[in-house]
């Protein structure tokens, strides 16, 4: 419609200049009806509102992300240059720079770590961080690549070494995109002593020999000899002559810990010359002393399988010390000492059984005190059952009441009770919430009670609804009893069966043990994953209730405050655990104290200490890892390249440009440079009717 307008909006105005007075002809005159129709024109543009739109079409370069790996492994020199050095001189050669022609980078740098970088300053890149976070640069470069546009591959430039952080092949196995990686030319490292990690051996105690085994590198130096230090607290306590294989070997050292507790250690390899670098011959390692074993007292009224049966399931434990007062007669014993003074020394009773005749009252009065002090008690029904035992000790000893005095005989097949699953027997002993006691052979009956006191608990039950082995607290000792007798002929059997052989004898060492502990009521623990970390690596804390109600720990807010202010929140898990993370604490040693804050209640934790040490991780590998750039690369259609064959990798690129369609839209009667010409225009021509003497 516009431009049918145009002409009769030319003749309009032809027509009038052509009967105008006084007449103008020649050049003036179609001057005066160029202006005039032009001014019709953009009035007739403003009443109807036309839009003017301009496609241009953009062909546009394909885009590639790029990651370059600046973490401390990549200033290792494998020559007369350093892997970053060589990767520097390649973003300054002429190849690259034909590249950036032809495709557009978007380059990131990483270590532990992932920052932008300008495709302009990638020869001055440096080294930094303490780790590298090959998983993490992956996921965070691509997720955040919206920017970037259509992209059609990334570009890892790194010696593949990755020792912290998210897995990278994980990640790349859902990649959409190909993967292509360059790694230094030169890859080997001449001559380099490290210490790959120190573990403690077994169960530790105070003056006794402990031992650490240290697997050490000595790549280059076969056939040589240095030592192996171990100090504490910067005094050397130890020096061992070690020659070195040019492989990984382990070495075995012995160290006598004087005390009980946490005993941190720095072991050393004394450097040699020609060695890479000396940052990686020590590491930290921790060895958890304990004061003694956990001492147990066996007491039982006659001598029976039962008897036998947990004598041997204990005694065959290194973490316990197992000694046994069994009765003859009235007042003498097959073995052992039943006295006040021995009770003192005990950790955990282990009672089978009830004879009147074996306690006097001055005895039991003994026992109920250590229990009182904060002793564990497990106690076995046997034959006898609790009727005796109930009537002789405080009615608030026991945690339930005896609703029939007789022994109920029938066959009770066993089930975990329901609401026993997050108890520390099961959580933190060797019995796994998993395990089948429903395929065990049954027992041949049991004592039935009635439950007395809101803190007992059911550990076991008969697939009836009976209470087999019940937790319970008297005062400040934790006690544990088994409602029924001949234990010994159900393990027997299910070994015989196969079915989940020595889960009985699990039971036992695991409740003794979780009785030797020394516990209170609503406390929360919480600990670090590993008492050292390396620097460079996060610290992962985890932890959970004991014995707290389910329902108040649904409302609790759960963390960690260390002693240089920083607050570390723990999560629930599904396993019941709560989890958190402190990422990338600087080197030191830091004391940390776990709490719960549950509506009104505040739960405070055990203090625990956690201890970073100088050295990175990053120092614990430095050849240069082929083999992870080619797993990474290989699902995705992509391959690994030496960064000297770089032009081989470009060759590969068969990445299509894509155009991109630009549309610019002008709205005339929004635009004020319309007005402006329409005021213009008529000044021009009225400037000119007035010369003419038209106006």
């Amino acid at each position: 419609m516009l431009f049918i307008g145009v002409p009769v909006i030319f003749f309009f105005v032809h027509y009038v200049y052509s009967r105008t007075y006084p007449y103008v002809a020649g050049r003036i005159f179609w001057l005066l009806v160029s202006l005039r129709s032009i001014v019709f024109f953009f009035l007739l543009c403003l009443l109807i509102e036309p839009i003017l739109e301009v496609r241009n079409k953009l062909v546009r370069k394909p885009s590639v992300l790029m990651l370059i790996d600046t973490s401390p492994s990549m200033a290792v020199s494998d020559g007369n240059e350093s892997r970053l050095d060589e990767i520097r001189n390649f973003f300054n050669s002429d190849l690259w720079v034909s590249k950036t022609k032809e495709f557009e980078f978007h380059p990131w740098a990483f270590s532990d770590t992932v920052y932008p970088v300008s495709i302009d300053t990638l020869h001055k890149l440096k080294v930094g961080g303490r780790s590298t976070k090959l998983g993490e640069a992956l996921e965070h470069t691509v997720s955040n690549s919206a920017e970037a546009g259509d992209i059609k591959g990334v570009l890892v430039v790194s010696d593949g070494i990755h020792n912290a952080g998210l897995n990278p092949l994980e990640l790349a196995k859902d990649f959409l995109i190909p993967v292509f990686s360059l790694f230094p030319s030169s890859m080997s490292i001449h001559a380099d002593l490290k210490i790959i990690e120190a573990e403690a051996q077994a169960i530790n105690y105070s003056n006794q020999e402990a031992k650490i085994k240290v697997t050490v590198s000595g790549n280059g130096f076969a056939g040589q000899r240095s030592d192996l230090v171990v100090s504490e607290k910067g005094k050397e306590i130890s020096r061992s002559p070690l020659e070195f294989t040019g492989q990984l070997q382990e070495v075995e050292i012995s160290i006598l810990p004087s005390a009980s507790g946490t005993h941190l250690y720095r072991i050393k390899i004394v450097p040699l010359e020609g060695e890479v670098t000396h940052l990686n011959n020590e590491i930290m390692t921790s060895l958890e002393v304990k004061k003694e074993k956990v001492r147990v007292l066996l007491i039982g009224s006659r001598p029976n399988s039962d008897v036998a049966f947990l004598y041997r399931t204990l005694a065959g434990d290194s973490t316990l010390t197992v000694t046994s007062a069994i009765q003859k007669s009235a007042g003498e014993l097959y073995t052992g000492k039943l006295d006040s003074v021995h009770f003192q020394s005990i950790d955990v009773f282990v009672l089978v059984g009830y004879d009147p005749q074996m306690w006097s009252s001055r005895m039991l009065s003994a026992l109920e005190k250590e229990i009182n002090n904060g002793k564990g008690l497990l106690w076995v029904a046997g034959s006898d059952g609790f009727h005796q035992a109930s009537i002789a000790l405080p009615s608030q000893f026991f945690p339930f009441e005896i609703s029939n005095k007789s022994f109920l005989k029938e066959d009770v097949f066993l089930r975990i009770s329901e609401d026993s699953f997050d108890h520390p027997i099961f959580v933190q002993g060797a019995i796994s919430q998993g395990e089948n006691w429903d395929e065990m052979a049954p027992l041949n009956g049991l004592f039935p009670i009635t439950l007395s006191k809101k803190n007992a608990q059911v550990l076991i039950e008969s697939t009836t609804g009976y209470p087999v082995f019940i937790s319970g607290e008297y005062k400040r000792g934790k006690m544990i009893f088994a409602l029924s007798q001949s234990f010994w002929s159900i393990d027997m059997k299910s070994r015989g069966l196969k079915a989940s052989p020595g889960i009985v004898s699990l039971f036992w060492k695991s409740a003794v043990k979780w009785l030797g502990t020394h516990t209170n009521n609503n406390r929360l623990e919480v600990i670090a994953e590993r008492p050292v970390y390396r620097a460079g690596m996060s610290v992962m804390f985890s932890g959970q209730f004991t014995e707290v109600d389910h329902e108040l720990e649904l409302k609790c807010i759960v963390g960690v405050k260390l002693d240089n202010g920083e607050l570390v929140n723990l999560n629930l898990q599904m396993d019941g655990f709560y989890r958190g993370r402190w990422l990338k604490p600087p080197s030191g040693e830091y004391y940390y104290r776990p709490f719960a804050t549950c509506g009104d209640n505040v739960i405070q934790g055990q203090k625990g200490r956690v201890v970073v040490d100088t050295y990175s991780v990053e120092w614990a590998e430095l050849e240069t890892n082929i083999s992870l750039l080619e797993n990474l690369t290989t699902p995705n259609g992509g391959s690994t390249f030496r960064l000297s064959a770089a032009s081989e990798m470009f060759e590969q690129w068969d990445f299509d440009h894509y155009v991109d369609t630009e549309i610019n839209l002008f709205r005339l009667e929004k635009n004020s440079l319309t007005l402006c010409l329409i005021v213009i225009l008529l000044f021009i021509e009225w400037w000119l009717r007035r010369r003419l003497g038209m106006v």
